[in-house]
């Protein structure tokens, strides 16, 4: 498995509509109270698996884990940064996916 150093990529906010707050290198923001901090970004090309870990610390202050492990397959032979780029990506859309439909169950 390839682990693959965190990024400027992971910056973005996940709320398209949000205003783009300035962050640390590594945070992920949801809304305005809730700032992920990208812990691992790994990707296993035999296996096609990607997995992304974010953590913040919780009001009560325990620890918010959050992780996505999910397909990743290319085409192309990418550089180590890009697929990171491409998995950070990717998984800062399933968690906002996620998160919608947690909004309406």
């Amino acid at each position: 498995m390839t682990s693959l150093s965190q990024s400027p990529a992971s910056n973005c906010a996940v709320r398209p509509d949000a205003p783009r707050p300035i962050v640390q290198p590594g945070l992920l923001r949801l809304g305005a109270e809730v700032a992920f901090r990208l812990v691992h970004a790994q990707y296993d090309r035999e296996t096609q698996r990607a997995y992304v870990e974010l953590r913040d610390i919780d009001d009560d202050g325990g620890e918010i884990l959050t992780v996505a492990v999910f397909s990743y397959r290319t085409t192309s032979r990418l550089p180590r940064k890009q697929i990171e780029e491409e998995i950070v990506r990717k998984a800062r859309h399933l968690f906002k996916k996620a998160a919608l439909g947690l909004d309406e169950a």
